[in-house]
């Protein structure tokens, strides 16, 4: 149960028939939106008129990591492995359908709908993976499949499932309107790793942190302007006021912090690197800063709690420091 339209209304079908659901909500700091899985359990309940359902957070744990760094089935555009993805988390489901008592599996998949993972063969192939060939129901396109057990059983009315197929969102659209469901979420925008900007920065995290990455540094690859450095030092520098207080919350202790002392400017932190990086950075801090006056102080605090200024370079080329970015600007 992503929290998106397309598992709202299987849900929604399925509820239609008297079924128990249980809803499961795949979380990992890699793939999830800011705030998302907190905000899912209330819009599903509001939306389908259903505050007492059940939805489950699952924690996807550092073995999601290792998928998404080595794919067994490609990836998309960024770095989406979604195949392996739907996989991994109907394989976890189906490892838990004995504990909830679960008859089978539902999902809000739509045949055609996600050129890399819903596809004919792709389903297929998901299917055959995670060993649920029966269990794996898909009420949005079930029409166009071959029947489950739940179907063949009686325990599913097979006539009112749907048949929708394609990219196309009318009938979603449609069906939302007859169950009364209002103000559901934008198609699209779900999973940060489609995200070209955070895919690039997930990509130079991988070249240069052990695995697994750390928590507090997936949350920093979310946020701000991102340069590597030739020295392999990392600079993370904030470009609003909301930015500045979120980098100084998830941004690890290893990394020293940078930021404006007498004047309003963004603030920035640094792994690793030299004196000259921190200058660099600090020049950087200035460029950004049209407000800093003639006597600007930049402070530095390193990863020992040290306290001291850095001097920025004067003049600074800033054009030549941005072509150390990682990511858009």
């Amino acid at each position: 149960m992503s929290g998106g339209l397309d598992s709202i209304l299987a849900v929604a079908l399925l509820l239609k028939q008297g079924v128990k659901i249980i809803g499961l909500h795949f979380n990992h700091p890699l793939c999830s939106v800011p705030d998302r899985p907190d905000r899912v359990k209330q819009a599903v309940g509001d939306l389908i008129h259903d505050p007492g359902l059940e939805v489950r957070q699952v924690d996807m744990g550092d073995e999601y990591e290792e998928i998404v760094r080595h794919p067994r089935f490609g990836r998309g555009t960024g770095m989406n492995p979604c195949i392996d993805c739907h996989a991994f988390m109907l394989a976890k489901a189906a490892g838990m359908m004995k504990e909830l008592g679960a008859s089978f599996i539902i999902t809000g998949e739509v045949l055609g709908q996600r050129p890399m993972s819903q596809h004919r063969q792709a389903l297929d192939l998901i299917e055959r993976h995670t060993n649920l060939k029966g269990k794996l129901l898909r009420p949005l396109s079930a029409l166009l499949m071959e029947p489950t057990d739940a179907e063949n059983s009686g325990l599913i009315e097979r006539s009112k499932l749907l048949d929708i197929k394609g990219r196309g969102r009318g009938r979603q659209i449609q069906l939302a309107r007859e169950f009364g469901i209002e103000n559901y979420p934008a198609p699209a925008g779900g999973c940060m790793l489609t995200d070209r900007n955070f895919a690039d920065r997930l990509e130079d995290a991988f070249d240069h942190l052990p695995s697994p990455l750390e928590h507090p540094e997936i949350e920093l690859l979310k946020i701000g302007r991102h340069y590597r450095l030739p020295s392999g030092a990392k600079v993370v520098i904030g470009r609003e006021a909301f930015e500045n207080e979120r980098i100084e919350q998830v941004a690890p202790r290893k990394y020293s912090r940078i930021s404006p002392s007498n004047f309003p400017g963004p603030s920035a932190v640094i792994i690793g690197g030299s004196d000259d990086d921190l200058r660099l950075t600090a020049s950087a801090i200035l460029h950004f800063s049209p407000k800093a006056g003639s006597e600007p102080i930049i402070k530095l605090i390193d990863a020992n709690g040290i306290e001291s200024d850095v001097m920025p370079f004067r003049p600074f080329n800033y054009p030549d420091f941005a072509c150390f970015s990682v990511g858009a600007l």
